[in-house]
């Protein structure tokens, strides 16, 4: 007997009907990707800002791959989504793309890394290339788990992937953790002496509430 659905589910479904004229209908149908459980926001996202950019396609098919192949929660996915559309946005426009084919994270991932005239951090540099190469690797699996013919129409919207050696020149993100630790205990250390002060008042309020002082010793 099929399982009733809930008032949420009932909203969800059919919300990808959204995405039938920005999104490859191959996409909405591709095998073990269930689009009607897609997030809302997911799919406001992708027709809103998403739509006609050159990697509508395969942003669409990562969402539904990080979901529902690889089971990642949803606010992981998201952050992807976003993160993911608002890099590309960027690069494309810096480095002149206009296809996603002109797209080699062999190349533009490197010079973007190594870019001092963009004015991202480098948390922000290296979020991006671990999203990136994560999300890739997981719709090349997903890929390449599909017969043979659906692998000639999927393979299309893959992302390219990084060479494991390039993708380990490229982490630097123990730096970037060292950094935050070193942020940290500046910032700790700036509001010792403060919170130091501060108990010394306190405690010297409460022995005043009591209108008495500490004994000495004899």
């Amino acid at each position: 007997m099929p399982r009733r659905r809930g008032n949420l589910e009932l909203l969800q479904a059919g919300a990808w009907r959204d995405l039938l004229d920005v999104v490859d209908a191959r996409i909405l149908q591709a095998p073990g990707l269930d689009w009607d459980r897609v997030d809302r926001r997911a799919i406001r996202y992708l027709k809103l800002y998403v739509a006609g950019t050159p990697w509508i396609n395969p942003l669409a098919l990562m969402v539904g791959v990080l979901l529902f192949s690889a089971r990642l929660n949803v606010a992981t996915v998201l952050s992807r989504l976003y993160g993911m559309h608002v890099r590309w946005q960027v690069l494309f426009a810096h480095y002149q793309l206009r296809t996603f084919a002109d797209w080699d994270p062999c190349e533009h991932l490197p010079r973007y890394l190594q870019d001092e005239a963009c004015a991202d951090s480098l948390k922000t540099k290296q979020d991006f290339l671990l999203w990136y190469r994560s999300s890739a690797d997981h719709v090349h699996d997903y890929v390449r788990a599909l017969p043979a013919d659906l692998q000639e129409i999927y393979r299309q919207w893959e992302c390219p992937l990084l060479p494991r050696g390039l993708d380990h020149q490229l982490d630097r993100m123990a730096e970037v953790l060292e950094d935050q630790r070193h942020r940290r205990k500046v910032e700790t250390d700036a509001v010792t002496p403060h919170f130091a002060r501060l108990r010394g008042k306190r405690m010297c309020a409460g022995i005043n509430s009591f209108g008495c002082e500490p004994k000495s010793e004899r």
